[in-house]
C-alpha cells in the first residue's frame, strides 16, 4: 500500500477495517462482482447473504446448507478477501471437490482486488492460479480436496466449496486430516447444496443441528431469493422434476 494517505482515504480505511462492522462495510462498499447479466457490479447482499456475512464474522466454525445460486460462494470469496487485506499474517485455503474449483474461487477475488482502489489495494507478491500472497503477510490458497491439501498447515481460514459433492471417503479422509490443521483456533466455511442423506457433509450438518458439534448451521432454500417467485418455482419444478428440484432448491432428500 502508499505510505501516505489523504485523510477521506484513512477514514474509509478505518471503516474497512473495523473489527465488528468492517466486513459488511467493505463488501457493500467495495467489493465489485461479475454478474452474469449485467456484468461488473458492487456487491449488493440480499437478507440470506448478510446473514452470512454475519455469521462467518461471529462464529468460528460455519456449515451452510443453500439452494443454488444463491450467491454463497461470491459471498465467501468477498469474506476470503477482506480477512487476507485487513487481517496481517493469515493462511486462508479454498478447497473445492476439483482444482478447477478452487481456481475460479480466486478468479473472483482477482477480479474484486483488481477494482479495488489504489489505496486500498496491499501489494501482491505472488499472483498465480492457486496463490495470492500479499505483503502484509497474508495468502490465500486455492486447492483441490484430498487427503493431504492441507496436511502440515496451520490453517487461519478454510473455505469448503459445495463440499457435499465430495467422495465420501475422499471427504472423511481429508476432514480427519484437517482437524489437526485448524485446532488452534483456526475459523472454518463449509458451503454446500444438498447432495445425498450420506456424506461428510450432511454428517457435519445433522450433527450441528441435531447435537452441538460447535458449527454454527444456517440454511436458505430457493424462497429466500429476493428475486425468485411461485411463478419461478414452477418452471424449475416442471424442467428438473420433484426430486431435482428439491435437492437443488428446497435442500431436501427423500431416500
Amino acid at each position: 500500500m502508499s505510505l501516505t494517505y489523504s485523510q477521506a482515504e484513512l477514514k474509509e480505511l478505518r471503516k474497512c477495517a473495523d473489527p465488528v462492522t468492517g466486513p459488511l462495510y467493505f463488501l457493500t462498499h467495495h467489493f465489485y462482482i461479475q454478474h452474469p447479466v449485467h456484468g461488473a457490479q458492487l456487491y449488493d447482499p440480499f437478507p440470506a447473504q448478510l446473514e452470512l456475512i454475519d455469521n462467518y464474522h461471529i462464529h468460528r466454525l460455519n456449515i451452510n446448507l443453500m439452494s443454488r445460486q444463491m450467491g454463497k460462494t461470491v459471498t465467501a470469496a468477498g469474506y476470503l478477501m477482506w480477512y487476507a487485506i485487513f487481517k496481517p499474517d493469515q493462511t486462508i485455503v479454498a478447497i473445492a471437490n476439483k482444482l478447477l474449483g478452487s481456481f475460479e474461487i480466486l478468479d473472483r477475488i482477482k477480479f474484486a482486488y483488481d477494482a479495488l482502489p489504489d489505496y486500498m489495494r496491499p501489494k501482491m507478491t505472488q499472483r498465480t492460479k492457486g496463490a495470492l500472497t500479499f505483503d502484509n503477510g497474508s495468502r490465500i490458497l486455492g486447492r483441490a480436496m484430498n487427503e493431504c491439501a492441507i496436511r502440515g498447515m496451520a490453517i487461519s481460514l478454510l473455505y469448503l466449496d459445495e463440499f457435499a459433492f465430495v467422495q465420501h471417503d475422499v471427504a472423511a479422509q481429508f476432514w480427519h486430516s484437517a482437524m489437526p490443521s485448524i485446532s488452534t483456533g483456526g475459523r472454518v466455511i463449509i458451503t454446500s447444496t444438498f447432495n445425498t442423506a450420506e456424506n461428510m457433509f450432511s454428517e457435519l450438518w445433522d450433527n450441528s443441528v441435531y447435537t452441538d458439534n460447535g458449527f454454527t448451521a444456517f440454511k436458505a432454500t430457493w424462497k429466500d431469493h429476493p428475486d425468485r417467485d411461485a411463478k419461478w418455482a414452477a418452471n424449475e419444478l416442471k424442467m428438473l422434476g420433484q426430486r431435482q428440484f428439491d435437492l437443488e432448491h428446497n435442500c431436501t432428500f427423500e431416500a
